[in-house]
């Protein structure tokens, strides 16, 4: 296979990946602006993000979320060795020791579900920990589906399929809302985490199922854990099992200093923090789950100065789309927040609350999708020590920076301890993995990142700027909107309500954001940056094209 062959089906893989990524990120928006324009910000939705504690907790200690990175490569190897028969046995054995493990581990959670919550919540009242309990039973059976279905999808990428993998979070995500809307009426927040459940099952599991069988799905009961891959596997992730990074532990951690905050402090944090993550999840996670079957392969191979290009390459691309992204979310932090979730119920000391920590949140996003990535890298060269021994060090030395700013600064503080913490991780997993190289005998001299980075942080401050003195000017116009983090900002306007100001908002973020953009590409194009000219330019010509065409 050359490798402009396997650059295009890396595209390729990406782009339907970010698509689906883009697509289920847009049904977590509609989810979230169904829960804050229904329910609002308060106690109640409080207990339901902090639902998720439990079960994610348990999912992340059997490297629920590392199945698919610590998996495909052993998968792969069999493939490549043509033993793909062999490979199929280590699937059973893997899949039957997490039933086993995670049913396990299912059970004592239902059971103690009531003593666990006092832990991870000391701040919540009585009826909130009966409350949390409930839907914590609710949610944790979603586990089981969840992992075995992370199983199905790696089999299926690591033969190159991806088509109904990028399909489990659109309907995973689609359920939640479906439930939402059609039970929250009479069950409140019960609703949203039935409709998860449902959504697990249908879209993690029985869809992967039957993707794994279009693809010659072999599996059977099998105990035989004293397989060469089965024991390649533990090594792989047992070190993911033991030591959680600070990526797992950041939504945890805040949620427990949140506790003991006003109510909706929780709430607030979770729809700033989804809403500044959306690039991280739409560029960084997609540019990485499609590279990382190159990237393994260009590690059994021994290729290490290509396989540092080909991570260089998704990281420059990936930077210049989250920076952008960076721009526009804390300029228009205020008038995001306001179109997508004012209501009745969610009012404008809310929008003041959630668009402030979105600001904060929003200057880490780069440092999400470079962790992304790079520990991609490290996954690839059979290496989870390294990026674990990393992400628990900074989990460990993050703890007096959330305990200080969360009680200094409240909800501002702790999305400041957030991204101070991610972006610390970001540089020394980065640091960390160019030592590996460099010991391996990789050469990464010819892919120098600071240049790119100091040219891109350039352009993104011109944009920033002239996108920030516009929007400055309208609002001087239109004075009907506070700035998050003033004293106007506390201030309710009743015009807000008002049919005419929405209009007049989505005109001033469409008018900031167009600006905004013309000056990113403008800079861009003078400091030469490729990675955001290119895409441009090809889309241009090609509807150029088009138009001749016709």
């Amino acid at each position: 296979m050359t490798d402009a062959t396997v650059h295009r089906q890396i595209r390729a893989a990406t782009l339907l990946w970010m698509g689906s990524v883009l697509l289920s990120r847009a049904l977590g928006f509609f989810r979230e602006v169904v829960i804050a324009r229904a329910q609002g910000a308060n106690a109640s939705t409080d207990v339901y993000y902090a639902a998720f504690t439990i079960p994610d907790f348990l999912n992340y200690l059997l490297a629920g979320g590392a199945l698919s990175i610590t998996f495909i490569p052993i998968f792969a190897a069999y493939i490549a060795r043509g033993e793909e028969k062999e490979g199929w046995k280590v699937f059973s054995i893997v899949t039957t020791f997490l039933a086993i493990a995670l049913g396990s581990g299912i059970a004592f959670a239902m059971v103690f579900a009531d003593r666990l919550v006092s832990w991870i919540v000391p701040g919540f009242n009585a009826a909130q920990r009966i409350e949390l309990v409930h839907l914590t039973r609710i949610i944790l059976p979603a586990q089981f589906f969840l992992f075995e279905g992370f199983l199905l999808s790696a089999v299926q990428m690591a033969k190159g399929q991806h088509r109904f993998a990028v399909m489990a979070p659109l309907i995973y995500n689609g359920g939640t809302i479906l439930g939402g809307l059609l039970l929250a009426p009479k069950l409140g927040m019960e609703g949203f985490c039935w409709g998860l459940l449902a959504g697990a099952f249908v879209g993690g599991f029985l869809l992967q199922y039957y993707g794994a069988r279009r693809i010659g799905l072999r599996w059977r009961l099998d105990l035989s854990f004293r397989h060469p891959g089965f024991i390649e596997y533990l090594k792989l992730t047992v070190p993911v099992m033991i030591g959680q990074s600070l990526i797992v532990w950041d939504e945890w951690i805040t949620r427990f200093f949140a506790s003991s905050l006003v109510p909706a402090t929780i709430s607030w944090l979770s729809y700033g923090r989804k809403i500044a993550l959306v690039p991280q999840a739409v560029f960084g996670n997609a540019a990485s789950v499609a590279s990382y079957p190159q990237l393994a392969r260009l590690a059994v191979e021994k290729k290490l100065t290509e396989m540092h290009a080909t991570l260089m390459k998704a990281l420059r691309g990936v930077f210049a789309l989250a920076m952008s992204s960076q721009v526009f979310l804390i300029v228009l932090a205020p008038e995001i927040c306001f179109l997508l979730f004012r209501s009745r119920k969610f009012d404008d000391g809310d929008v003041a609350a959630t668009s402030a920590v979105l600001v904060l949140y929003s200057l880490g996003v780069a440092a999400w999708c470079s962790q992304a990535i790079v520990a991609r890298g490290f996954y690839a060269m059979r290496d989870t020590l390294t990026p674990t021994l990393v992400g628990t060090a900074m989990t460990i030395l993050s703890l007096p920076v959330y305990r200080f700013l969360g009680g200094s600064f409240a909800h501002r503080g702790l999305a400041m301890a957030s991204t101070f913490s991610v972006t610390l991780l970001a540089v020394c997993l980065q640091w960390q993995f160019v030592r590996k190289l460099r010991g391996a005998g990789g050469d990464v001299s010819k892919e120098p990142f600071l240049p790119f980075l100091f040219r891109l942080t350039a352009a993104c401050l011109v944009a920033g700027s002239v996108a920030y003195l516009i929007r400055a000017g309208m609002l001087t116009l239109w004075p009907d909107l506070p700035v998050a983090g003033t004293a106007a900002s506390r201030l309710v306007l009743k015009e807000l309500a008002a049919a005419r100001f929405p209009g007049r908002l989505l005109s001033r973020t469409l008018v900031v954001g167009v600006a905004g953009g013309v000056a990113l590409l403008g800079a861009a194009r003078a400091l030469k940056i490729e990675e955001i000219v290119g895409p441009v330019r090809r889309i241009v010509s090609k509807l150029s094209r088009s138009k001749r065409s016709e």
